[in-house]
């Protein structure tokens, strides 16, 4: 599990990683932010279980969707704020490829 400062958009994102074998969890929050209300979604081959609900649930959907297929394995995906969704995307698999090297 790793955790780093990023840039997403024009703000600075938390970002918790843990990259294993089988799964993918990522939580996203804004740095200076305590508040946890985003929406946290667990997808597989497809398909997405609602494990909190959000108001941002539609990105957190189409971002863990898409990571989905592209790793190939589940993701949980938990979003706080409203980063772009091509900035949060861009931004997630740029950190999961560098710690999958």
């Amino acid at each position: 599990m790793s955790a780093v400062v990023a840039s997403i958009g024009t703000e600075d994102y938390s970002v918790v990683l843990n990259v294993k074998e089988k799964f993918i969890s990522l939580y996203v929050k804004p740095v200076f932010s305590s508040v946890m209300d985003g929406a946290y979604i667990y997808t597989i081959k497809g398909y997405s279980s609602v494990l909190s609900n959000g108001e941002n649930y539609e990105l957190v959907k189409s971002v863990s969707y898409q990571l989905n297929k592209k790793y190939d394995m589940p993701v949980y995906l938990n979003v706080n704020g409203y980063p772009s969704q091509f900035s949060l995307l861009k931004t997630l698999i740029e950190l999961i490829d560098n710690v999958k090297e």
